[in-house]
């Protein structure tokens, strides 16, 4: 229980990507910490959002955490994660993770609207015919 309050942090980048989940395993001993809270930071871990509580099981399950609709996670050099450890009735209680996995989406490229496209077109299509009429005429006008 002195240990209530305490947390594993980590850090990852999603520069491209946008996070769709967070998972891992996870497993507390019965006087282990059951009240635990999963946090992230767009700030280098100075200040902090709550994605949501857990309670881990005794025995080794997965638990999984939806990322997908958290827009500010997208596309970020260093989102760091926090789990906040709470609820250890002993001082011998214990916690663990393992495989933890952070997945994501390549970033989506915007399509240009046929309009643009049509006007970047002409657009060479004009440069090519100035330098063809130049090179004919000798590079003068």
């Amino acid at each position: 229980s002195a240990n209530n309050g305490n947390y594993i942090q980590f850090g990852v980048s999603t520069l491209g990507l946008v996070p769709t989940q967070l998972s891992f395993a996870t497993q507390r001993s019965s006087t282990g910490f059951n009240n635990n809270e999963l946090l992230f930071s767009l700030d280098g871990g100075q200040s902090f959002t709550s994605v949501g509580f857990f309670t881990p099981p005794t025995t080794f399950a997965l638990q999984t955490f939806n990322l997908a609709t958290l827009a500010a996670l997208q596309n970020q050099p260093e989102v760091v994660f926090r789990i906040l450890l709470n609820g250890a009735s002993s001082a011998t209680g214990t916690n663990r993770i393992d495989n933890l996995l952070v997945t994501g989406d390549p970033l989506s490229v915007p399509v240009p609207e046929p309009m643009s496209v049509l006007l970047l077109g002409a657009g060479l299509l004009g440069v090519a015919r100035t330098v063809r009429r130049r090179s004919r005429d000798g590079g003068h006008r």
